[in-house]
């Protein structure tokens, strides 16, 4: 069996997953230079041409801001990328849910 089996948050605690897995970012630094950003908007950048998010981003010391539409969601350090891929996915899950049910209420 794999050790990465271990990093899924479903099945360990997130304590184990933040000390064992490969993309914990732990700071401010940490997650610009994993996408190779020198500021918050080269991060936003980064983020949307990566087709990972179309929102706008707020880069913090202790944590990352994410809005899209009226939707406002943060992570605070430590966290994953695999987290901030999925608060991402989340984020847009909602949006996408709302115009779905727009369209259906004028219809």
């Amino acid at each position: 069996m794999s050790s990465t089996a271990f990093l899924d948050r479903e099945v360990t605690c997130r304590e184990y997953v933040l000390r064992y897995a490969e993309d914990v970012v732990h700071c401010e630094a940490e997650l610009l230079a994993a996408y190779g950003s020198s500021d918050g908007s080269e991060l936003e950048d980064a983020l949307c041409n990566q087709k990972e998010f179309d929102g706008d981003v707020l880069v913090q010391p202790d944590e990352i801001e994410m809005s899209l539409g009226i939707h406002h969601i943060s992570l605070t350090h430590p966290f994953t990328l695999t987290e901030l891929r999925e608060v991402i996915t989340d984020l847009e899950h909602e949006i996408n849910n709302e115009e779905e049910e727009e369209e259906e209420e004028e219809q």
